[in-house]
């Protein structure tokens, strides 16, 4: 019989705000896997939020496989499969720009433990929000005509 475990995922509600131009701003929100202990997941509303609460592990043979690993950002987790076609409706399109967009929302992560501590990132389920607005903000440069 296969055997299942749950780990939650914590969500970071509005987490990262991103401005692309004058006017144009996305608030991102980060699903931090407590397994992998990395952003798995990003939305930029709340229906993933809503919807993934936590990754499934099965052990198959003994060796262990999440259900999710496939379009997880959380490239250092040894359970990782990510494949570049699940990412994408990201702007993604080669493993360099995954491998990018992973050390971005590494450093999220880092400066995010640098604001509020590591208790927030150990295991546990729910979302954290932000009061007064996103703590990391991201200014893209303009697009090249």
């Amino acid at each position: 019989m296969e055997e299942v475990e749950w780990k939650p995922i914590v969500w970071f509600v509005g987490a990262v705000k991103i401005k692309s131009g004058k006017k144009r701003v996305v608030k991102l929100n980060l699903g931090y896997c407590t397994l992998g202990k990395g952003v798995a997941f990003v939305s930029g509303d709340m229906t993933h939020v809503l919807v993934i609460q936590s990754v499934d592990i099965r052990k198959v043979g003994g060796k262990p496989l999440c259900g999710d690993a496939r379009w997880c950002f959380n490239l250092k987790c040894p359970l990782n499969k990510a494949e570049i076609r699940m990412f994408r409706r990201y702007g993604i399109t080669t493993r360099e720009e995954l491998e990018k967009y992973h050390r971005f929302l590494e450093r999220c992560v880092e400066e995010l433990k640098a604001i509020y501590g590591d208790e927030m990132f150990r295991e546990k389920e729910g979302f954290m929000y932000f009061k007064g607005g996103s703590p990391l903000e991201v200014n893209l440069p303009p697009k090249k005509s």
